[in-house]
């Protein structure tokens, strides 16, 4: 019985020694992190914006980050996942999990993929989760939704709200105190 203690003992002491030795130093973890900024709209047949939001977090190479959606006719899931490759490289891998009702329609269509992005860092990215057609989701729904999506590095990002805005300068034909002659 004691062995058996004891060998538990031992395993949590290994565990939790080996837990330690793995944590990073959190500057360290922040260096390394990174920043996803999204736009998003959701467009009718017409192409016309019914709906927009925007969103930043920050992110951990290969952690996923979840934008989930949950409105009248479309609910679900997208998991985001930057990876930082080298030379200023991301891969951002994009899966999609929703369930959308057309309108006037009792049953929801399940639409799933997975897609691989390649880009630059701070590179924007147009995914259309629900496919792409000329005025409609490839998916025959009645809107679309159009995600405009930037990974770029978090101190970068920090460094540039912390940033003013540079002064604006008055047109040529107005005068310095930005009022027309």
């Amino acid at each position: 019985m004691i062995k058996g203690i004891s060998a538990v003992c031992l395993s949590l002491v290994g565990l939790v020694s080996g837990y330690a030795q793995d944590k990073e130093d959190p500057q360290q973890v922040l260096e390394k992190a990174l920043v996803i900024q999204i736009e998003a709209k959701v467009t009718d047949r017409n192409s016309k914006a019914v709906l927009s939001f925007s969103a930043a977090k920050v992110a951990i190479s290969g952690e996923p980050f979840p934008v989930t959606l949950d409105g009248r006719s479309i609910r679900g899931t997208i998991l985001l996942t930057p990876y930082e490759e080298p030379e200023n490289k991301i891969l951002l891998v994009a899966q999609v999990q929703l369930w959308i009702q057309e309108a006037g329609a009792v049953d929801w269509k399940y639409v799933t993929s997975l897609k691989s992005i390649p880009a630059d860092i701070n590179e924007k990215m147009r995914f259309f989760p629900l496919g792409m057609s000329d005025a409609v989701g490839a998916f025959n729904t009645s809107s679309n939704l159009e995600l405009d999506i930037t990974v770029g590095r978090y101190k970068d990002y920090l460094q540039k709200m912390r940033t003013p805005p540079p002064p604006r300068q008055p047109s040529p034909d107005q005068g310095a105190d930005g009022a027309a002659p």
